[in-house]
């Protein structure tokens, strides 16, 4: 059956935390091959500096051809922590529904938006 909206608005929520929070468990089950290297490859970069991070999805626009979101990224070094925004535009993928994946969506692309593009 097709995803209605509010599946999809509450798969990207449940999917950007396994993409972006460093300390997220079964990330491969709703990423893409792809976005799950690009994810290792950034966990271990914030490892090694001693950083975690965490991402905050606050609005959710689904249109026929991308889905924009509006999150914000929070860094920690220690105690330290910093807000950031993260503008992101979403592609996904339908896959086969599971208990892991009620969804059946997988995030295929992740792509952050420059404040330069967000204000055409």
């Amino acid at each position: 059956a097709k995803q209605t909206d509010e599946e999809v608005d509450r798969f990207v929520r449940v999917a950007l935390s396994k993409r972006f929070d460093t300390d997220a468990l079964d990330a491969q089950v709703f990423l893409t091959g792809d976005e799950y290297a690009t994810r290792q490859k950034e966990v271990d970069d914030f490892t090694k500096k001693g950083m975690s991070q965490k991402v905050i999805v606050n609005a959710v626009k689904i249109s026929e051809k991308s889905i924009a979101v509006d999150a914000d990224r929070i860094l920690s070094i220690g105690k330290i922590r910093s807000a950031l925004p993260l503008p992101l535009i979403l592609k996904l993928k339908t896959t086969d529904r599971s208990t892991g994946n009620p969804y059946g969506l997988v995030l295929s692309d992740t792509t952050a938006v420059s404040s330069e593009e967000k204000k055409q």
